[in-house]
């Protein structure tokens, strides 16, 4: 075998192996990567798990561990994925935790997944001017009534506020939400997807 063909040979052998580690790098990042992705079923999975349940009552540093845990996976979702995540949380194990818990905590989780989320969609809705929060409660209050899939959604609101929508426009959401009970901020929390992706839209054009 000439030197040539011997120098090809080694270096086919070892694009070969490079290749060969590249796609095992790329396999193993891919398996580490869907064991960190978080989605709703993984979220549902995990609250079926009961994760309080080896807790005791009184380990409050240990609940809140558990509870920052849930609100760090939801709080990763992207928009489309947390409105799955409702949905299923309508009668789903993601209610029954938040029911579980006493008040403070409940407290406490909704700070940390609704919140911190919306805090400056909450101030820039407070921002505009009574003419402009109208304008945008009413599109999306007919947008809701049009969508059979939020008649859920719809009816906790009207329930905890039949003047919700008034309410908001004239207080501002910050207002609003700070007067709010546990429930009803819980509930808020795909009103305020909306007013995101509306408000996000318009600083956009």
């Amino acid at each position: 075998m000439g030197y040539d063909a011997a120098m090809r040979r080694d270096l086919i052998l070892k694009t070969l192996v490079v290749l060969a580690v590249t796609w095992a790098l790329v396999l193993v990042g891919a398996h580490l990567l869907g064991k960190r992705t978080v989605t709703p079923e993984k979220i549902i999975g995990y609250l079926e798990t009961d994760p309080l349940s080896g807790i005791a009552a009184d380990d409050e540093e240990g609940r809140r561990a558990v509870i920052a845990g849930v609100a760090g996976k939801i709080n990763r979702l992207d928009l489309k994925q947390r409105r799955e995540m409702e949905r299923w949380g309508e009668a789903g194990p993601l209610r029954s935790f938040g029911e579980s818990l006493a008040p403070a905590e409940q407290s406490y989780l909704v700070r940390l997944t609704v919140e911190e989320h919306f805090r400056s969609i909450m101030e820039a809705f407070n921002g505009m001017t009574k003419e402009e929060r109208h304008g945008m409660i009413n599109r999306l209050r007919k947008e809701m009534q049009s969508d059979a899939s939020r008649e859920a959604e719809r009816s906790r609101l009207q329930e905890s506020d039949p003047e919700l929508f008034e309410n908001i426009v004239e207080k501002g959401m910050t207002s609003y939400y700070r007067d709010a009970s546990v429930e009803v901020k819980m509930d808020l929390a795909p009103l305020l997807e909306d007013l995101q992706n509306r408000i996000q839209g318009l600083h956009r054009r």
